[in-house]
């Protein structure tokens, strides 16, 4: 069952994406997740506020002038983020750092796992962006130490470790530009957020071992399954072998298979052991949150 939740594919048929092309759809993808949550903060103002889509893009524009310290303290201004200036009536949060800070970027990178599997009333990412709109971004910093055990959102080094090896990397700056470029079209809010695994194999000095290729014929019917954060990329994966077919997950989450899904898991179990496929078409809905 191909469920690549985020991965990129090895090969691609011909005619496939390029990088911008494949960019475009993920940033896409990731911006409407984005507007859901903006769509219930607008039928919440009383825990959200009003206008908090202009206030995120101000918030990000902002951090990426003059990035944001993880604890409210203030840090010296010369951008080599010292330690708090002698006499600062500020201290730092236990745990915190004042050395560390967030950019736009950083804050885009920290929201997206949230933005993908929010719960049935998304509390994160607002309580960081309101935190955040007071000077400090420590929402967004404990939301990643909680999940990663870092003050900031890491380089992951396993994903860099293959998906270099398999050529996902940008040719050179030019092509970098127009990835950026394409994503703050398609994606007003979330922009950039989908290059950071890219530029992670910027330099790297290892050549690409297993580049993206034509498929090959004769493969048997793939089954995808994806929501919405994993659907666009795994039926435009699934569409290019004959015969294929998808189940859609209409919710947010990530990795099907492992969440328990009841649907989703009796459709793969009927491709695993007999490779029946479902009807075209096929969607699968949340479970009632139980009251």
């Amino acid at each position: 069952m191909a469920d690549p939740s985020g991965h990129r594919a090895r090969v691609r048929a011909p005619g496939g994406h390029r990088t911008g092309e494949r960019a475009g759809v993920q940033e896409g993808t990731h911006e409407a997740q984005f507007r859901r949550f903006l769509a219930w903060c607008d039928q919440n103002t009383d825990v959200c506020g009003h206008g908090m889509g202009a206030r995120w893009r101000r918030l990000v524009a902002g951090a990426d002038r003059e990035p944001l310290p993880v604890d409210g303290a203030r840090v010296a201004a010369d951008r080599r983020h010292l330690p708090i200036e002698d006499g600062a009536d500020e201290q730092p949060l236990p745990g915190g750092d004042a050395r560390v800070t967030y950019t736009g970027f950083d804050m885009k990178v920290a929201a997206m796992p949230h933005l993908f599997a929010p719960g049935p009333a998304p509390g994160y990412p607002r309580q960081a962006i309101r935190q955040a709109e007071g000077g400090d971004a420590g929402g967004f910093a404990a939301y990643v130490r909680a999940g990663t055990g870092s003050l900031k959102p890491p380089s992951l080094v396993g994903m860099n470790a293959t998906q270099c090896l398999d050529g996902l990397r940008f040719r050179d700056h030019r092509e970098y530009r127009k990835v950026r470029a394409l994503g703050e079209r398609r994606s007003p809010n979330l922009a950039g957020a989908e290059v950071w695994h890219r530029l992670g194999c910027a330099g790297w000095p290892t050549p690409a071992t297993n580049p993206a290729r034509a498929l090959p014929e004769g493969l048997p019917p793939f089954l995808g399954a994806g929501t919405w954060t994993d659907y666009t990329d795994t039926a435009d994966l699934v569409r290019r072998v004959p015969g294929s077919r998808t189940v859609r997950f209409d919710g947010p989450g990530h990795g099907l298979y492992l969440t328990g899904d009841p649907y989703t898991i009796a459709h793969a179990y009927a491709y695993l052991t007999d490779l029946r496929l479902p009807p075209p078409g096929a969607t699968c809905r949340p479970a009632p949150a139980a009251s």
